[in-house]
This record gives structure tokens, C-alpha cells and sequence, in this order.
């Protein structure tokens, strides 16, 4: 597998966007008592970005000959 290191890094920022968004949300839901409520608005455009990260990262200069 040859993955040039502009896809690759791409796939990983998305990833870890991705992560914290479930960890925003995942910590919202289990502590509802935290002082700053307005962490779980957060998820939402992490995880839209972090997504669009990935897609972006696994199409990005992919050979579509088959």
C-alpha cells in the first residue's frame, strides 16, 4: 500500500477529530454536572470535520483504473 503523506495525515487529523468529538459527547452524556455545558456543541462540527477529513484523506489521489 502506497499512501502519500498529505492522504495519510489527513486520514489521522480525522480520526483524532472524530475521537474527541465521541469523547465531547461520551463526557457530556456520563457527567452531566460539568460547569461548561456548551463542550457538547463542540462534537457536532468536529465530527462533521473530522469525517470530511477522512473521505477526503482515503479518495484523495486514489487511481480509479480498473
Amino acid at each position: 500500500m502506497n499512501i502519500k503523506f498529505r492522504a495519510f495525515a489527513s486520514i489521522l487529523i480525522g480520526m483524532t477529530l472524530i475521537g474527541a468529538s465521541v469523547g465531547f459527547l461520551t463526557g457530556y452524556y456520563f457527567h452531566l454536572d460539568f460547569a461548561g455545558k456548551y463542550w457538547m456543541y463542540i462534537a457536532s462540527p468536529l465530527m462533521g470535520i473530522g469525517c470530511g477529513l477522512v473521505i477526503y484523506g482515503s479518495l484523495f489521489e486514489r487511481n480509479m483504473d480498473i
